[in-house]
């Protein structure tokens, strides 16, 4: 996972809140032991109830080459509301590369 400056020592304690503008970017891969990148998915904090059937994100795929590619955040969004949902104040606020 990286993370901007604006990001990094929220996702990195997985405390707090994530300031307009922050931005996150998950390598993607299609091995367990991470040797093919096949793509990036990227995640930029919006203002409150900018987006908030989206968790006030906007969501981006690019492929290996840095191309955007066509993706409904919707399908982001579902994955990341399942696995990452924020019930015990970790913070997590729809960030988690894994599953928590």
């Amino acid at each position: 996972m990286l993370a901007d400056s604006a990001a990094w020592p929220i996702y990195s304690a997985m405390k707090g809140a994530y300031p307009v503008g922050a931005t996150l970017v998950k390598l993607e891969y299609d091995d367990e032991k991470c040797a093919t990148l096949v793509g990036f998915t990227a995640m930029q904090k919006l203002a409150a109830a900018e987006a908030p059937t989206l968790g006030d994100w906007a969501w981006q795929r690019l492929d290996a080459d840095r191309n955007v590619v066509p993706s409904t955040a919707s399908t982001c969004v579902a994955c990341h509301k399942h696995h990452c949902q924020e019930t015990d104040g970790t913070g997590l606020d729809l960030s988690c590369a894994e599953e928590k």
